[in-house]
């Protein structure tokens, strides 16, 4: 049996499905590693920016492309 996931573990070692592991490749130009490095990258943009796991992720990057699109009426040059 598997220990139980937590924030102090110094290693992540999990089985991972055929489609997990060409994800982490594509990430990483064929890397495992360093597609799970820059995946880790990727979701600290993604929180900074408001994303939060609870929250359907295609739904919030259409919403917030619509955002970032809205003209800002108080600049002049956005008309």
């Amino acid at each position: 049996m598997a220990r139980p996931a937590s924030v102090k573990s110094r290693f992540f070692m999990r089985p991972m499905a055929q489609a997990d592991n060409l994800i982490m490749a594509a990430a990483g130009e064929g890397d495992i590693s360093q597609g799970f490095h820059n995946l880790i990258a990727m979701f600290q943009v993604l929180w900074n920016a408001g994303y939060r796991p609870e929250i359907d992720l295609t739904e919030w990057l259409t919403h917030h492309k619509a955002e970032q699109n809205k003209p800002n009426p108080d600049d002049p040059d956005d008309k």
